[in-house]
């Protein structure tokens, strides 16, 4: 397998300065570029191990080319879009992502048992392209099954069970029950709401996020961060509103997995969205995507249509929503209503009036033109 192909130019002359520096040295792509390369994927980031050198060489070899240093107790070091690290093994010291003490080794199976999954803890020789694989991961591909590669050192990195449920959404894999269990049994409070919202993110994006939604609750990551239990019913009808919304967008919009999970399981929004660390912009969108009612009316869509235009609604994929929007006006624009507030100043009022009989004389227009 030529993973050459998978680089663009700019990543090749990366890739060949890196290795000029390096010469003499053993290098393996490792991790995730792999693993994209056999799905034939593209890759963004490209991990590289580097066996067959002192740690003094290589840190100076990284130093002659620019390479920062963003894990130096780990032996990582990253220029553009490649890290180049030292094979290590990795032992848990502390609480969070990194509370672990690194040690450099030349054994590549040892080096690889660190990794999360099988799928990931393959190496592929960046002169013979000859696939190193201990673990059986690229069977696991084929079956597309993500694999714990060891039970101890997965339970050590809590973090690896969300990874776990956006891998399963980003590719459309199943994980395995055995790996199923070592993740229930792990417990994720000392992971930072900058790491969970990393990996809800790539959620949020996935091609498969019903894969990611049933994961979210089976290795009780909704229980443990959010408090939030399903039932099978309650289940179905998130991933039914789920499908339903992707095939009528005909693409996975940003935040429409919070919104089915907002509108099935009813918890607080701005709660949630601080609990995994969600940035301002959710809570802005959040401020006007509106929940929908039991029953959607004329006069909902044309008060909603005053925030945003329907069809930019998270809710209108469903069924009456396009027919009624459209017959009123509102699909594509917004309502403008016949009343304004020069006209309310025009009527003598003042001050906080305006704004109180605005909203009064807005509501009556809107009562007595549309139904609901």
């Amino acid at each position: 397998m030529d993973i050459y192909s998978f680089l663009d130019e700019e990543s090749r002359n990366t890739f060949e300065k890196i290795a000029s520096a390096l010469e003499g040295a053993s290098l393996y792509f490792a991790g995730g570029c792999v693993r994209d390369a056999l799905l034939g994927l593209p890759s963004k980031d490209f991990d590289i191990e580097v066996y067959d050198i002192d740690k003094e060489a290589f840190e100076k070899a990284m130093e002659s080319i620019g390479a920062v240093g963003v894990g130096k107790s780990f032996f990582v070091y990253r220029i553009k879009n490649f890290d180049i690290s030292l094979p290590r093994q990795e032992k848990k010291i502390g609480r969070g992502h990194a509370g672990f003490e690194a040690v450099v080794v030349q054994d590549k199976k040892i080096a690889c048992s660190r990794r999360d999954f099988t799928v990931n803890a393959m190496l592929l020789d960046a002169k013979s392209f000859e696939l190193i694989d201990f673990f059986g991961g690229e069977n696991d591909l084929r079956s597309k099954t993500l694999r714990v590669v060891s039970s101890d050192s997965f339970a050590q990195d809590s973090l690896r069970v969300l990874r776990a449920m956006q891998f399963a959404a980003r590719f459309g894999f199943k994980i395995e029950p055995k790996s199923v269990e070592i993740c229930r049994q792990i417990e994720l409070d000392d992971i930072s709401k900058s790491r969970i919202f990393a990996e809800f993110e790539k959620l949020f994006d996935a091609k498969f996020q019903i894969f990611g939604a049933y994961y979210f609750f089976k290795l009780l990551i909704a229980q443990k961060l959010f408090g939030l239990n399903a039932e099978f019913g309650s289940f179905l009808r998130f991933a039914k509103n789920l499908a339903s919304s992707s095939c009528f967008f005909k693409k996975n919009i940003p935040g429409a997995f919070l919104y089915q999970l907002f509108f099935v399981f009813r918890p607080n929004k701005n709660s949630f969205l601080d609990k995994i660390g969600a940035p301002n912009s959710y809570k802005k969108m959040f401020a006007v995507q509106k929940l929908p009612p039991k029953k959607i009316s004329e006069r909902f869509l044309v008060g909603l249509s005053m925030r945003l235009p329907i069809s930019e609604w998270m809710g209108a994929y469903r069924a009456e929503v396009k027919e009624m929007a459209q017959s009123i006006g509102v699909w594509d624009d917004g309502y403008k209503p016949q009343i304004t507030q020069q006209k309310v100043i025009s009527m003598g009022f003042k001050n906080a009036e305006i704004s109180r009989n605005y909203s009064l004389l807005l509501a009556k227009e809107i009562r007595e033109k549309f139904r609901g």
